[in-house]
């Protein structure tokens, strides 16, 4: 009986330490790719993702989630609320097939086969004079 206690338990701190973790990388992915992408010193954050709810209250200056995309810099979104909003914000679609369905969209980041998935069309970001370091342009589509 001893033993399966052992046992659960270590299963719970593996759980627990693996979604922290989780949640870690996403934020440091989307920290990342804002920062890339937005140059002010505040940067705004929109995100209305089932996979990345989880983290809004995890960012700190000089990062601050908003409450609508119309007030952010950057966008990451399940759906697209408005195709106005595509025109006029940097948006990151969290899934392939929404992806795939705006072309507006600047680019795309989801999780596929449990790794990030990052993708940028690049007409959006040369329609809106974004230049992306080296280390991004393996993203380019």
């Amino acid at each position: 009986m001893a033993i399966l206690k052992y046992i659960i338990g270590f299963f719970i701190v593996v759980n627990i330490s693996y979604a922290y973790d989780l949640s870690l990388a996403k934020k440091n992915l989307i920290e990342n790719i804002t920062s890339v992408f937005v140059k002010d010193n505040l940067k705004k954050i929109y995100i209305n993702s089932y996979f990345f709810n989880d983290i809004k209250n995890s960012f700190n200056y000089p990062y601050k989630i908003v409450e609508s995309c119309q007030k952010a810099d950057i966008c990451f979104v399940d759906k697209i609320e408005s195709k106005k909003l595509l025109k006029e914000k940097i948006i990151f679609i969290t899934n392939y097939p929404g992806f795939l369905n705006h072309k507006d969209g600047v680019g795309s980041f989801f999780w596929q086969k449990g790794r990030p998935t990052i993708l940028i069309r690049k007409k959006a970001i040369t329609s809106r004079d974004i230049h992306l370091p080296k280390s991004y342009k393996k993203f380019l589509e």
